[in-house]
């Protein structure tokens, strides 16, 4: 009993902590393609939303770690989804019997690999976990990729030693949170994806025991191994590496034995600079207990030479990082990555059954798609059953493809395997079909307007007003094209996705567009029924010219809603026509008692979606004097921040008229938003 009453002593303050931060972001943004449905809460003033630079006044400074076997004083950190609460880790560790000073908990949108990422990273124990913590929860998290680090105070103090280790007391396996509604995690068990693999031993040969297509690719952390997976269950790999030749039972006996895994791929993560080895994988029968060690060249041993990857600095700021892609059912594959920011226009998306390392692999590489700037996502469906590697290759200006190949950041280096029935996908396209003609007539949809409009030559600005009791039901799907689209089944293959939006989102903007005609759709996706309850698409197109700033839809206005007109009658879709409404004539207004309504929507009431069509309104008023201008781009800032639409809201925060009207404030408020970043 005395033991049951101490574990739930030290584990409810902890859980106490996270719901208290749920709703926090952390170094990731999250998904634009599927933002979170509830509003943002209110942080307060006296935030517990910290880095650990803010905790740590003395820092040590880095000393060779061979002379300090007590550090990293956090052990086995581990985290795994947690089964109390939806979207949530949890995080547990062993720790080292001389700790005493509490302990911290970060998580970072990449691997907390330096002493500056650590200091960087968010802080999710402010204050710190006692010392004898083992366990957090981190509560109800944002869709996105997430690597978590625990350190302890000692540690970062003056007197302390800095050790970061892999797998160690920071993470290198990605956590990925889901909330998209027609994308679930897998629930595929091992098991399962094993079904189809071979079990009877009784008529396999030795040769059926060989992997082969090994191949080796230099990264910054090491030397990654992907291979050809043996399509027979109950074994695992083991990886040598040698100086010489692993031609013979007896070498191999002699290379050094790097490791195993159950997977088709494995990292070196202590490799030999510029030194010629080879590399072998040999395939161990857990049903009987027998290595098969007959390797041939080229096959399941190659040579191979490690050189660390140099980044040219010329193109930092036009590559995505942390790019991983991830099984998320039986034939769907969903890719993440951090985007590079507004120097590229958008990324071109490829996929293959080889690593796409260099040009002439991309060349031969399956074109995809287009993912939008800020989007950081891209889902991959109705695959059949093979291996598959991706790259994410940035569009800059004029089109222009930045064909550089650096790992983990323009392609994937490990290769995702799809096991099952190569008629699945199939089956799975046919029962989309059918989700999709079967969504009853008169089917209420969750948007009441939409409004297109040209915002500064070549952005196109999208708004809709929704139904608020749809809003935790309802995303939205949006796709552009150089024609018109008229059936949903056309989107696909003649479209660019841009990306899948809350209801309550209510706004976005296309940006950089070159000159030229596009039309967009709009699909309303039900997350509770996984149907499409409505399709829209633009009759006329918008067009981008010079000197043209003209409304091009608004159904906004006052006109009645008759004035939506259908081209095709409501059976298997509610397909709706937008068409084009003037411009509302511009009114003699009080500009200070609108910022007044203004803030209110924001503060008070949190209603985001007309706060922010208000405040675009109102900029556009000639009569604004500096401060009122200031004052109005610095409550959009805020009101970005609530939305987590960072990128966005920093460009305000630093803005001219912002900063003259409260620098301090701004300020405040940018730093807040690099902490995530």
């Amino acid at each position: 009993m005395r033991k049951s009453i101490f574990i739930f002593l030290v584990i409810f303050p902890v859980i106490i902590f996270a719901i208290n931060r749920a709703k926090d972001i952390p170094g990731v943004d999250p998904l634009p393609m599927a933002v979170d449905n509830t509003q943002p809460q209110e942080p307060k003033e006296s935030s517990t939303q910290t880095t650990l630079k803010q905790d740590t006044t003395k820092l040590t400074q880095d000393k060779p770690t061979s002379e300090y076997p007590d550090f990293p004083q956090i052990r086995n950190l581990q985290v795994i989804p947690d089964p109390t609460y939806p979207y949530s880790a949890k995080i547990t560790w062993d720790a080292v019997p001389q700790i005493s000073t509490p302990i911290y908990v970060v998580r970072y949108s990449r691997p907390i690999s330096t002493k500056e990422i650590l200091l960087n990273s968010y802080n999710l124990t402010s204050p710190p976990l006692s010392p004898d913590t083992r366990t957090f929860i981190d509560i109800d998290m944002p869709e996105g990729v997430y690597y978590y680090a625990a350190v302890t105070s000692y540690e970062l103090s003056r007197d302390g030693v800095l050790v970061l280790k892999p797998g160690i007391n920071y993470t290198i396996t990605p956590f990925i949170v889901y909330r998209s509604g027609n994308i679930q995690p897998s629930s595929i068990t091992t098991t399962e994806k094993d079904k189809n693999l071979s079990t009877d031993r009784s008529n396999l040969k030795p040769e059926d025991f060989e992997i082969s297509e090994l191949n080796a690719l230099n990264t910054e952390k090491g030397v990654v191994l992907n291979w050809k997976p043996v399509e027979i269950s109950d074994i695992k790999y083991r990886i040598y590496r040698s100086k010489e030749p692993l031609d013979s039972k007896e070498r191999i006996e002699k290379a050094q034995y790097l490791g195993e895994s159950l997977k088709p791929n494995f990292i070196d993560m202590n490799p030999l600079p510029e030194e010629a080895v080879f590399y072998g994988i040999s395939v161990y029968d857990m049903q009987t207990n027998k290595e098969y060690t007959n390797l041939k060249f080229r096959k399941s041993y190659i040579s191979h030479t490690y050189e660390k990857p140099a980044i040219d600095y010329q193109y930092l700021e036009y590559l995505p990082s942390s790019l991983i892609a991830y099984q998320v059912n039986q034939n769907t594959i969903q890719l993440f990555w951090v985007d590079a920011g507004p120097a590229v226009r958008f990324y071109k998306i490829y996929r293959n059954d080889h690593p796409i390392s260099k040009d002439v692999i991309l060349s031969k590489s399956k074109y995809l798609g287009n993912a939008q700037s800020g989007s950081v996502g891209f889902i991959d469906e109705n695959l059949k059953p093979g291996r598959y590697f991706y790259a994410v290759i940035p569009v800059i200006s004029n089109n222009n493809e930045l064909r550089v190949f650096y790992a983990n950041k323009t392609f994937t280096t490990y290769g995702i395997i799809i096991h099952g029935d190569a008629e699945q996908p199939k089956q799975e396209k046919q029962e989309d079909k059918k989700a999709i003609q079967t969504v009853s007539e008169g089917t209420i949809s969750g948007i009441k307007n939409i409004s297109i409009r040209l915002e500064n030559k070549n952005n196109v600005r999208i708004t809709w007003d929704y139904i608020p009791d749809y809003a935790n039901r309802i995303r939205v799907l949006i796709y552009r094209s150089p024609k018109k689209i008229s059936e949903y089944e056309d989107l696909k293959e003649n479209s660019t996705y841009i990306g899948e939006f809350p209801l309550v989102a209510g706004v976005y903007v296309d940006r950089n567009l070159e000159s030229g005609k596009y039309y967009y759709n709009f699909v309303e996706y039900n997350i509770q029924t996984n149907e499409i309850t409505a399709f829209y698409y633009l009759k006329n197109p918008v067009e981008i010219k010079e000197e043209q700033n003209i409304v091009i839809n608004d159904l906004d206005s006052n006109e009645p809603k008759k004035e939506i007109k259908q081209e095709t009658k409501q059976t298997t879709e509610q397909q709706k026509e937008i068409t084009s409404q003037p411009q509302p004539k511009k009114e003699t207004i009080d500009i200070d008692k609108e910022i007044n309504k203004i803030v209110d929507l924001i503060y008070k009431q949190k209603d985001y979606y007309n706060a922010e069509r208000k405040i675009k309104q109102l900029l556009m008023n000639s009569d604004l004097n500096l401060n009122q201008r200031g004052k109005i781009k610095f409550e959009y800032g805020y009101l970005l921040y609530k939305l987590n639409r960072y990128n966005e809201a920093k460009r305000y925060f630093i803005d001219d008229d912002v900063l003259q009207y409260d620098s301090e404030r701004a300020n405040f408020w940018y730093k807040r938003i690099i902490e995530r970043e």
